[in-house]
């Protein structure tokens, strides 16, 4: 049986001197890309940030005027939009509105409830505890007592859950028995009933459930028809219904 391996006739060698020169260049290339990173990095460090003159005034006044507005809230004690409930009634909070600066104020009260975003919403329970929280960030957001069917539907289309520190869709009740099972609470009417009726359980329900992520309106918040119910809410008209017919547009 022939051999199957080709003949080579002259067979060409690299000389071993330019294997180690291209080695060595080899090794060169890669010193220097990482010298260049380096550079480009203490670069980056060491850039000074200028900010325009305007800008800065911008922020500082922006700034001032919104520590005026809480002096404001703290000293005088008047009707607000806030005010939409009895005590230890349930609200719906959406924040629709931000800034490019905020006062640190606002900032802490959007973190203790969790509407660190646009387009969020909670339940809270309206008491002592919350209502200075709810004056705090009242020009971000609206506020009002939303229905059976709004609680029902924001859980079942938008319901999330903290579970192992995931944000993880509520799909069955396998999973709020899972973690809720020991209080009681072992399906989704379970959740609902101690939302609505803020029950015993609503703290920890609350906690259970992540912040409700709602789309953004089609064409923006400057549509006549939304903004007539924002409106209407921060006057105080009828915030039961408006902020139903908010929450069907975003859900």
């Amino acid at each position: 049986m022939a051999d199957s391996t080709p003949n080579i006739a002259n067979p060409i060698y690299v000389p071993e001197n330019l294997l180690k020169k291209r080695k060595i260049n080899e090794k060169k290339a890669i010193e220097n890309a990482q010298k260049r990173a380096e550079i480009r990095q203490k670069k980056r460090k060491n850039k000074t940030v200028f900010k325009r003159i305007d800008q800065l005034i911008r922020t500082r006044r922006d700034l001032e005027k919104e520590g005026s507005r809480l002096r404001r809230q703290r000293q005088i004690k008047a009707a607000s939009k806030t005010q939409v409930a009895k005590e230890d009634a349930l609200v719906f909070v959406l924040r629709y509105k931000s800034a490019a600066t905020l006062h640190p104020a606002v900032r802490k009260s959007f973190s203790q409830l969790r509407l660190t975003s646009l387009n969020t919403g909670v339940f809270v329970k309206y008491d002592k505890t919350t209502a200075p929280l709810l004056k705090v960030i009242e020009p971000y957001v609206t506020v009002g007592e939303p229905s059976l069917k709004t609680v029902r539907d924001l859980l079942t289309k938008r319901g999330y859950a903290q579970i192992q520190g995931k944000r993880t869709p509520i799909s069955d009740n396998a999973m709020v028995e899972e973690v809720l099972g020991e209080h009681n609470i072992i399906c989704v009417e379970d959740l609902i009933h101690q939302i609505v009726t803020v029950g015993d359980q609503f703290d920890l329900v609350n906690k259970f459930l992540c912040p409700f992520r709602l789309s953004s309106p089609i064409r923006g918040w400057r549509q006549k028809k939304l903004r007539a119910m924002i409106d209407s809410a921060e006057g105080g008209k009828n915030e039961i219904e408006d902020i139903n017919k908010l929450v069907e547009t975003m859900n």
